[in-house]
């Protein structure tokens, strides 16, 4: 195990590279929490690995003295039912001393019947035993769910209950938090998912997004208040809308109804939780969020993750501010004076915050990057915006399009990025390939040779009848 931080040690927190563990390993843990525990970080979540998330997902669980060398300590559930497995969250209880897990699963691959699940361990890296796979609750058909455990020691269980409407309540749950209770919120929303409940000072907050199953356009993050982890709650902001979309106008703030998806989130991603920092003044709150469709490779485990500066909190109506699209950001730690094994976050800052771009549609998207990469005229091409345009209709489409992934070969080509030209144009060979495209695949065996030669493709003025994208 790493030896922990120095009394001053700085870290920066990454959005646009793959986390990676002391083994130099891409992490693949998604729609999962980070918690603190013992003066330890620890990072849950599924394994995708090189699936498309519909399949036996394991998971699992890395640890950090200080949120950059990260171990990876195993696979939580080691013993469990064949099925589909989403959004593991890990708690401590006070009560029993144990470590309980709760997860999402469905049994079912040919029918959506999902199912809440508990586990418990000794220990924060487990294995986990299950002690209820089929968790009851006041619905039938449970989907996306966290954990939330009050300063009292009590348990909160908030989901989305995919036979109702996909409306979101949180139950109470048993002193052992392996069931509910019984006493439940009323409905806190309708037709949303990834539910996440959490406490700042005296008041509760709960924040909900519209249906996004891994979709690469990311999903708004609204965000409701209330005295009472039960609510009822008050929607007060949206903290992940772009500025020029306009107002909210999709929420109904009577019946916290959210009408249809909104497609209009200022960062790409779902949220799976908001993680609390130890801080001398007081916990930082950071939004965590998957960038679904962001990897380079199309791997969906090396799908990357998007960790916010510390959360602002709006003093008027104690909302939350709208997050930023922070390409990095650094966070310093120290040494607590009377507790050592305890650290604490003395400084953030030095944001680099990403440039406004807006994902167009893949294949607008895909014929803009296609002629800034290969455009006859040198005046007409771009080699960084290229990429930028066609990483997003890639994204969008989950790396699964040959001809997308041909012209990401061909901007990464224009931009001098020769290495990863040659492993998307191998790609895109495969794909044409396996779609039995033997032009596409003739055309980009074609380029691939040339960008071996370190040279990029640009179009003859005369025979545009050789485009790619024809």
């Amino acid at each position: 195990m790493e030896s922990r931080p120095k009394r001053s040690h700085t870290v920066t927190i990454n959005n646009i590279e793959p986390r990676r563990d002391v083994a130099g390993e891409i992490i693949d843990a998604h729609d999962g929490c980070l918690q603190f525990f013992n003066g330890r970080f620890y990072l849950y979540g599924t394994a995708y690995g090189k699936t498309d998330g519909l399949t036996n997902n394991a998971f699992h669980v890395y640890s950090s003295p200080d949120l950059e060398r990260w171990t990876l300590e195993g696979v939580l559930l080691k013993e469990r039912p064949v099925g589909f497995y989403f959004r593991p969250y890990v708690v401590f209880n006070p009560n029993t001393r144990k470590y309980v897990l709760w997860y999402n699963w469905n049994p079912n691959p040919k029918e959506w019947s999902g199912r809440a699940g508990a586990a418990i361990s000794d220990t924060p890296v487990g294995p986990f035993t299950i002690v209820n796979s089929n968790v009851q609750l006041a619905c039938t058909n449970p989907g996306d769910g966290s954990l939330f455990v009050d300063d009292d020691g009590t348990g909160y269980y908030i989901y989305t209950a995919m036979d109702m409407g996909y409306t979101v309540r949180v139950e109470r749950l048993t002193p052992d938090y392996l069931g509910s209770s019984g006493e439940k919120s009323g409905i806190v929303a309708l037709g949303v998912e990834a539910p996440l409940l959490f406490r700042r000072n005296n008041l509760y907050y709960i924040m909900v997004g519209e249906l996004c199953a891994s979709c690469p356009v990311g999903a708004e993050a609204h965000v409701g208040i209330s005295t009472s982890p039960l609510g009822p709650f008050s929607l007060v902001s949206n903290i992940n809308r772009r500025p020029d979309s306009g107002p909210d106008m999709f929420t109904q703030t009577t019946t916290n109804k959210f009408s249809r998806p909104t497609k209009a989130p200022a960062i790409p991603a779902q949220e799976t939780w908001v993680a609390k920092i130890p801080m001398s003044g007081g916990p930082a709150f950071i939004w965590m969020a998957d960038l679904w469709g962001s990897a380079r490779d199309g791997v969906m485990g090396h799908d990357l993750q998007y960790w916010s500066p510390p959360l602002k909190f709006n003093p008027d109506n104690n909302g939350i501010l709208p997050v930023e699209n922070v390409l990095q950001w650094d966070i310093t730690w120290a040494a607590s004076p009377t507790r050592f094994s305890h650290p604490e976050v003395i400084a953030v800052g030095n944001f680099l915050a990403a440039p406004k771009f807006t994902q167009p549609d893949p294949a607008k998207g895909n014929n803009l990057a296609w002629l800034l990469a290969t455009s006859p005229e040198a005046t007409n091409r771009d080699g960084v915006l290229a990429v930028k345009l066609a990483e997003s209709a890639c994204q969008q489409t989950r790396f699964r399009t040959a001809i997308l992934v041909g012209t990401l070969a061909a901007a990464y080509a224009e931009a001098g990025r020769f290495d990863d030209a040659i492993a998307t144009a191998q790609k895109a060979c495969k794909l044409a390939s396996e779609s039995g495209k033997q032009d596409l695949l003739k055309k980009n065996q074609e380029l691939l040779e040339l960008y071996r030669k370190h040279q990029p493709y640009h179009e003859a003025p005369a025979r545009p009848s050789d485009s790619l994208n024809h």
